[in-house]
């Protein structure tokens, strides 16, 4: 924001120079042409005098004359030699080329009414005061016309100027304010949304605390950090202009449930914060964020679309869970993510930080890198078919080679990945490890399927499908032997990108697999639409299905789906000979867990294949 008020500072100064610069040259030609006209006025009475000093040794024989032919001599003299002079008049007597005698105490003035392209002259010669009215044809401005037309004109010219200067100060004036208030928008204003952005809203929060704690002040306050739940499959599914609306309608909401004196701001992405202070702070936090929570459950409409607007709220409170910005924003953080686990809208931040809530963050930070130091490496748990014991495929699992930590499973990394835009990435690191290790096991005769789970948002990357086939076909992999999972726990978001994305994936020539399914809500329909080639029965009912009627009844009735939709059925998770051969006896075809082997590297999946597939195997039955 600096950097943009400087900027515009630095503009309005340039504006000031340039209007100082104009004012100036401006003032400055007013003088000129005031000096211009003075100038041309002395010059032209120079000019006239000399004129008549030119006649006056002739005149002077009949100046002080009074009878009619001194007179007489002086009219014709005027007529012949010096027709621009119209009269002369000397003490008490008038010599006149175009009149007669006048009497001497006649009033010339009123007789000769100066008029256009005449004026009057006094000068002295020889001790005599002559005073001569003449005619100037040949002069565009004569003397004393121009200078009294010179100074109000000069006058006119400087008024006009500083008014001018006044009107284009206040327009600049005008424009400099608002140019710097379109700068301290966008430095501080949430483009999207018109909520303040992150700088401003933590800058607020960061200059109140130091206020505070500078004013020895007994002020408390709390900050709320507010997550959409489910936007990312929103935005990914409708794209992100949808998305874009449901960030201003749920802001909308967020901002009619805020006290006077509340500060809301957009952190990111669908992350919103409030600040707000005041006495009881617990009672009035805890009052608003229960009003946030119950306002944002609701059904919003999104240009041609619906969709169910839920947020999860964390609250943490100055001074008593931090003494400053950081740390208090860090405690709001671990308190919604502690609220979204829970899903119970909103929780309270504790006293102390939460050490897993730590890891976690250091471990956002970290994933980055490690995919580029290919830290995260695939592992392979095969697939065998239940009746002949051999392994005819795997699936990719994937495993954290953690520098400090050691080997980091799924479990403590996955959810945060599939948050943030990092899922883009992880997704087309495995993909192209995973076929790149095809490659490498079909040339050493090893051929099998390879089913590799993908995220929602996955399906419906656009440049997903041509990333794929661009390796499929720069190693030489066949289609058919990789398979592309989607867990069947979807019915949130709307299902027809995801549908329509498959079909492509299927026009490719992929293979397609519903996984953990009983864990949904999915309808028959929904597993038609989808049109899978298999779908796989989540462990906890292969786990318990000879002991559990009811877990025995969802496995049953997958495999009569499978029947039904023609999709191959795949159970997991089994882990005893006993569940073996109950699935075996029920219909189930193949079958993956730990009876057979735990996800393990690729060399020693090349030792398993060939364990299992050199000779006939009757292990199990």
């Amino acid at each position: 924001m600096d950097k943009l008020l400087r900027l515009g500072q630095s503009r309005t100064l340039g504006m000031r120079i340039f209007f100082t610069s104009f004012a100036v040259a401006t003032l400055v030609s007013a003088i000129y042409i005031f000096l211009y006209l003075s100038t041309l006025y002395r010059v032209n009475l120079e000019h006239d005098q000399a004129f008549l000093q030119q006649h006056f040794d002739t005149l002077q024989v009949v100046l002080g004359q009074t009878d009619t032919g001194a007179k007489s001599i002086a009219n014709t003299y005027l007529q012949q030699a010096a027709p621009e002079i119209i009269a002369l008049q000397v003490g008490d007597y008038l010599y006149s080329s175009s009149l007669s005698e006048v009497p001497a105490n006649f009033d010339w003035k009123q007789l000769f009414q100066p008029q256009a392209g005449q004026l009057l002259h006094q000068v002295s010669y020889n001790g005599h005061r002559y005073q001569v009215l003449m005619h100037q044809p040949q002069h565009t401005m004569l003397s004393v016309d121009a200078l009294l037309v010179v100074i109000p004109v000069s006058l006119l010219v400087l008024a006009l100027v500083v008014s001018l200067s006044l009107y284009l100060a206040q327009k600049i004036r005008q424009r400099n304010e608002e140019q710097e208030n379109f700068l301290y928008r966008l430095a501080t204003q949430d483009g999207l949304t018109g909520v303040l952005n992150r700088f401003a809203i933590t800058e607020r929060v960061r200059e109140d605390i130091t206020f505070w704690q500078s004013s020895n002040s007994t002020e408390e306050g709390a900050l709320f950090l507010i997550d959409i739940d489910n936007f990312k499959e929103v935005n990914d599914t409708y794209g992100h202009t949808v998305g874009d609306l449901m960030l201003r309608e749920v802001s909308g909401l967020i901002c009619t449930q805020l006290p006077d004196g509340a500060t809301v701001g957009r952190l990111g992405g669908d992350e919103f914060l409030v600040w707000i202070s005041g006495d009881q702070i617990d009672s009035l936090a805890k009052q608003l964020a229960r009003r946030l929570v119950a306002c944002a459950k609701t059904v919003i409409t999104l240009a041609d679309h619906s969709a169910y607007a839920s947020i999860s709220v964390g609250v943490a409170l100055y001074p008593a869970h931090a003494k400053d910005k950081d740390t208090l924003l860090l405690q709001a953080d671990q308190a919604m993510r502690a609220a979204k686990v829970a899903r119970n809208g909103w929780e309270m931040a504790s006293a102390t930080l939460d050490g897993p809530m730590q890891q976690r963050a250091a471990l956002r930070a970290e994933f980055s890198q490690a995919l580029q130091k290919q830290q995260i490496q695939l592992y392979y748990q095969p697939q065998l078919d239940l009746n002949t014991q051999r392994i005819i495929g795997a699936e990719v699992l994937i495993r954290w080679h953690h520098p400090e930590r050691g080997i980091l499973y799924p479990n403590t990394f996955i959810d945060m990945v599939e948050q943030s835009e990092m899922v883009s990435q992880l997704a087309r690191y495995v993909l192209r490890e995973g076929i790149i290790q095809l490659a490498k096991w079909n040339r050493i005769n090893l051929h099998m399927r390879l089913s590799i789970n993908l995220s929602p948002s996955n399906f419906v990357d656009q440049d997903l499908a041509a990333y794929i086939q661009r390796y499929l076909r720069a190693y030489q992999v066949r289609p058919q032997d990789l398979t592309l999972e989607i867990t069947e726990n979807l019915t949130h978001v709307q299902t027809d990108k995801i549908a329509a994305a498959m079909v492509n994936f299927k026009q490719m020539g992929l293979r397609l697999s519903l996984d953990d399914f009983g864990t949904g809500m999915s309808s028959l329909s929904y597993i038609a639409k989808l049109a899978v080639d298999e779908i796989k029965i989540d462990r906890s009912f292969v786990s318990k299905a000879h002991e559990d009627p009811t877990c025995k009844a969802v496995v049953e009735m997958a495999l009569r789906l499978c029947r039904t939709v023609n999709a191959e059925p795949i159970a997991e998770g089994i882990e005893t000979q006993m569940q073996e051969r109950l699935l075996k006896a029920m219909g189930a075809s193949i079958g993956q867990g730990f009876l057979y082997s735990k996800a393990v590297t690729a060399p020693a999946f090349e030792t398993l294949w060939n364990e299992y597939n050199s000779p006939p195997r009757q292990f199990g039955s």
